[in-house]
Parts: C-alpha cells; structure tokens; sequence
C-alpha cells in the first residue's frame, strides 16, 4: 500500500494510473524489448537495449517481477539468488517499494551506473527521508511528520478507490440488465419458433393423414381393379387356349379327332377316361408294379427336387394324376408341401388314406384355375402319353404360367427308345394315345418357354435279361431292346 507521506507526489494522476490499469484488469508490464531474440535478458554489453519505457513504472509491478526489473533498470544486471531473497523478504514484510528502488539506484553501483527509466516516484526525495529516517531522535520526528502529512491524501486515495469501486458496480449491474434484456429477447424469439415449428408439425400431421388416406383408396381402388383384371386376363387365357386349339387342329389337318378339345367349351379340357374307375384302377395295380416298387424308382428324383429353388424354400408342388399317392409319399418324407390331383376315384382315395390332400378333378381344368405364379414344381407321372397334342400344349402353357420364377417341371412317360415298350408295353393300357420320343418332348418344352431342359432315361430291364456285349451288335440290342423303359424331362422357368 502506498503511503501519501510524500508532497512531492502528485496522488491524484497516481490514482488516475491506478484507476486506468484497474479498469483494463490488469497490470501494465515493462515491455517486451527488454528481452533479445534468444529470449535471454540481456547482459551488461547490451544494457543500451534495457533503457525504460517512459509509460510503464517500476511501482506499478509487485512482488518478484518488481525485484527482478528494478534490477534490470536499475542496475543493468540481473538480481543473484542472495540479493533477490533479500529484497523479497523487505517486500513481503512491508518495506515500501519507493524505499527498495531508492537504495537501488542511491547504491553505489546504481550511482556508478546512473541509467535513466521510470520509477513512477521521486527517488531523490524518498532517499532523503529514509536516510532522515535512519537518524535516532530526528528520524521519528520526520516519520510522525510524513505520516500527518500523508493523512489527507490517503484519504482523497480512499475515497478515489471507493468511487472508482461503486462506480464499477454500477457499471456491472447495468451490463447484467442489459444481458437479462438480450435473454428475453433471444428467449421470446426461441418460443415464437418453437410456437410455428409446432404449428408446422401439426400441419404436416394432417397433410400426412390425409395422404395416407388418398392412398387407402388408391389402394383399395388397384385391388379393385385388380380383381377385374384378373376376370378379364381369365377370360382371355381361355380365349388364348381356344385359338391355340384351333391353331394346333388346324396345323394337324384333323377335325374329326375325338380327343381333340371344342373351341367353344373350356370346360373339355380334361382327359375322359374310356373305362370306368374300378377297372382302371385294378389294370394299374395289375400291370404297372407294386407300390413298394413304384416307390423304389421314384425316389430317383429326390436330388433332382433339391435343385428347385421356390420347393426348396417352402413352395408347393402339384402331382397331376397322382395315382395310389407313391409320389406323394417320396414329397412327404422329404418335408415339402404336396398336392394331388387324379381323375380317378379310386385312387384318389388311395392317396387320402396315406394322409395327402388330394382331390378329383380334371387336372388341366384346376390349372386354369391357378394363380400365375402360385408353385413351386408340377409334376406328372405316366400322363401326358394320354394327352392329345392340343392338351400337352394347354398343359405346358398353364404349368408355366402357373410356376413361380425358377420352378420346376417333371414329366415321366414310357420311353419308345426300348422298342419292346415302344410298340409292346405301350399299348398294353387302352388310354394311351401314342409314344412321345424324348427328343420331341424336349424340343415342346423348350418351345413352350422352359430353360434348361433335361431328358432322364430310367428303370432300364436286369442285367440278367440283358444280352452279354460280345459286339456292336450286343450293345445296340440292349439299348433297342433293353435300354430304359422311361423317360423324364425337367426343365425350369426363368428366374
């Protein structure tokens, strides 16, 4: 605390200096050209370089710092260790820091030196009084003086302190008001936006629903429709069906074929049995094996079904005439779902009593019926030999309107290569129409829109009823005469 003992010193630009360094918050530092590029304080051969800042006393620093640039300033040197803890001590312990820069620059090496820089106080004058001060009697006699002296303008410093302290105060309160005034604003502003971006929200709540109800008729609107379209794509595909009947007739030259199907009844579609159910069904179980058998060679199929994608993944698959249901039971146990047509009742029967959903009815009718792509394989074994060729056509192009993408289609019949079942076995049952050579059905299916097709020759005669292969001529005998008695093509629809 700086002590108004002195008249030589003008209080009131010191409390003006002081006032000017309080309201910037801080301290005006000695400046930075008293350090040389290496960050060094410079020594005593560049003490030219320490001359002081006319506008930064030395009073105005504290503590360390104020030791270490009355030195500098002063002296041209940095303070040692000893020196700096001295002169710490007298400032921590209350000496006046007028008192320490006056013996400073009245020291002999101050006197020596004698440099010029700003104290902010008479150095001269205040070394007088500290020597006056030193003197026994006289010394307290000038103190009491100083101190009666110092009285008033320590109190005009007080009072400067108080004002200058109220009127930052004032200065504050007043910044915080207007802080307070700028938080309503900014606070009213967010609640207007919040305010219209609800009002917008619940705008855009309405536009929402009623788009969602515009689309609920739409909807409902397109199923409508699509239910027309689908009556009318029925009617159409039994329309297609009647001009490719008349097509097919009329390429063939024969309209007085009485298998052949009318041109104006959909409802022919189906392969009428010549002979009746009971006889039919005692001829298949005299002639075609028995069940175990039947079932042996069926099973030949199994890797050929894991290579329908659709069946695979859970899809259906139809058998067309499903017979006593041997098919039906190689589905079963590999876990795919299966369904049987047969227009025979008898066997129809048969199936159902094995636990398979199978139904009466003309298989080319239920068909028609089906949606497009609505399974997953068609199947048919020992049936289309009974078809006309206008029948086998509707038949292919049903089944791959009716298979879902990379379906799958099975068709077995008897293989005409073995010419014993080919102009023998063959006619054995009274149905059959005529023997189709593999080639052929191969070619039908390709042209009907199936990829992929495959010709499997199966259930060749024993080897023991074979010829024994001494020759070319013993291998053509055996294939012409004791090669395979079936034949399946597979095929696919495009995925």
């Amino acid at each position: 605390m700086l002590r108004a003992n002195n008249p030589d010193i003008d209080f009131e630009a010191l409390n003006r200096r002081v006032q000017a360094r309080l309201d910037s918050y801080e301290l005006t530092r000695t400046d930075v050209s008293r350090f040389n590029v290496q960050g060094e304080y410079p020594t005593e051969d560049n003490s030219g370089a320490l001359d002081a800042d006319p506008s930064t006393p030395l009073i105005a620093l504290h503590d360390e710092e104020f030791i270490e640039q009355a030195f500098l300033l002063i002296l041209g040197r940095r303070a040692d260790e000893e020196a700096l803890e001295h002169y710490l001590n007298k400032l921590r312990d209350g000496e006046d820091k007028r008192a320490i820069l006056a013996r400073l620059r009245y020291s002999p090496e101050g006197q020596q030196k004698n440099r010029s820089f700003n104290a902010g106080v008479n150095l001269r004058i205040t070394n007088i009084k500290e020597r006056l001060f030193d003197v026994p009697v006289l010394g307290k006699f000038v103190s009491f003086i100083s101190v009666l002296m110092g009285l008033v303008s320590y109190r005009r410093f007080e009072n400067a302190q108080f004002n200058h302290t109220h009127r930052l105060a004032d200065h504050w309160q007043l910044q915080f008001e207007q802080q307070q005034r700028v938080l309503a604003r900014l606070q009213h502003s967010v609640d207007l936006q919040r305010a219209d971006q609800e009002a917008q929200v619940k705008l855009l709540k309405a536009q929402l629903q009623q788009e969602r109800s515009e689309i609920e008729q739409l909807r409902a609107e397109i199923e409508s429709q699509t239910v027309s379209c689908n009556q009318g794509l029925g009617q159409l595909r039994l329309r297609l069906n009647d001009l490719e009947r008349a097509s097919v007739n009329s390429f063939k030259g024969d309209n007085t074929d009485p298998g052949k199907l009318s041109s104006n009844n959909a409802s022919n579609l189906s392969v009428e049995a010549p002979v009746e159910d009971a006889f039919y069904a005692a001829f298949e179980e005299h002639f075609r094996g028995s069940e175990d058998v039947i079932r042996t060679r069926l099973e030949y199929y199994i890797p050929v079904l894991k290579r329908c994608e659709p069946l695979t993944s859970g899809g259906r698959v139809v058998d067309i005439g499903c017979g006593r249901g041997e098919w039906l039971d190689v589905l079963a146990d590999q876990g795919y779902e299966r369904f049987g047509i047969d227009l025979n009742q008898h066997n129809v029967e048969a199936s159902q009593a094995r636990g398979h959903d199978a139904v009466l009815g003309d298989g080319l009718r239920w068909l028609q019926a089906q949606d497009s792509e609505s399974l997953a394989a068609v199947s048919s074994f020992h049936v289309i030999e009974h078809l006309t060729f206008s029948q086998l056509n509707i038949f292919l192009v049903e089944a791959l309107r009716v298979l879902k993408p990379g379906g799958m289609i099975l068709l077995e019949t008897p293989n005409p290569e073995n010419l014993v079942t080919g102009i023998t076995h063959f006619y054995t049952d009274p149905t059959h129409l005529k023997p189709l050579p593999p080639a052929f059905t191969e070619f039908l299916l390709t042209y009907r829109g199936f990829h992929a097709a495959e010709v499997h020759r199966v259930n060749p005669i024993p080897l023991e009823y074979a010829l024994q292969e001494t020759s070319e001529v013993d291998r053509r005998c055996n294939q012409m005469f004791y090669g395979p008695q079936d034949y399946a093509v597979v095929a696919f629809k495009h995925s």
